[in-house]
């Protein structure tokens, strides 16, 4: 299932209804042997612009799919999905495309857009520590961590605060 295009029944956010869309699956809960079976998928568009660490399927290429014209694969927009949503299977990845794929988005991990907000965080990455087939979980830890160090950052300026006199702001301390 892994590198397979399918249709997918996504809700539509602002009505609640349902779009078949088609998207690429990266992963597969079932065969990593889990009873509750999700998928982790990335959008395919043939409408949205492309990204630096997106995948073009060319028209001639889209067509000999399935898709009806030429075609992104959303790298960056992966999302996690209940398996029964999905709704037929439109055709294998050929080699040269996952290739491709799998070579952006190692390269988006690698490569994180750091905002001169989080610069200053100086959070360390964690791309030498974990196994290079298990990117998904990667991405999640640096997530975490860096999440993990935000929410010590706010925590520690709150303290200072409170302790520079401003007790009776209204605020109280979030974590103990």
């Amino acid at each position: 299932m892994i590198f397979e295009l399918w249709y997918y029944n996504a809700m539509l956010p602002n009505n609640g209804g349902i779009k078949r869309r088609p998207v690429l699956i990266i992963g597969d809960d079932g065969e990593n042997g889990l009873s509750i079976v999700d998928i982790h998928y990335c959008l395919v568009s043939s409408s949205s612009q492309k990204g630096t660490f997106d995948v073009t399927i060319d028209a001639i290429t889209a067509q000999n799919l399935g898709l009806s014209r030429e075609s992104i694969i959303k790298t960056t927009k992966i999302y996690t999905g209940t398996r029964n949503l999905l709704n037929g299977k439109i055709a294998d990845l050929p080699e040269a495309l996952k290739k491709e794929f799998c070579e952006k988005y190692k390269h988006y991990l690698d490569n994180p857009v750091i905002t001169d907000d989080l610069k200053e965080l100086n959070i360390p990455s964690l791309a030498d520590i974990l196994p290079e087939e298990n990117r998904i979980k990667k991405e999640f830890i640096d997530k975490w961590y860096a999440l993990d160090n935000l929410t010590k950052t706010i925590t520690e300026l709150h303290e200072k605060f409170l302790q520079e006199g401003n007790e009776n702001a209204g605020l109280t301390r979030p974590y103990s």
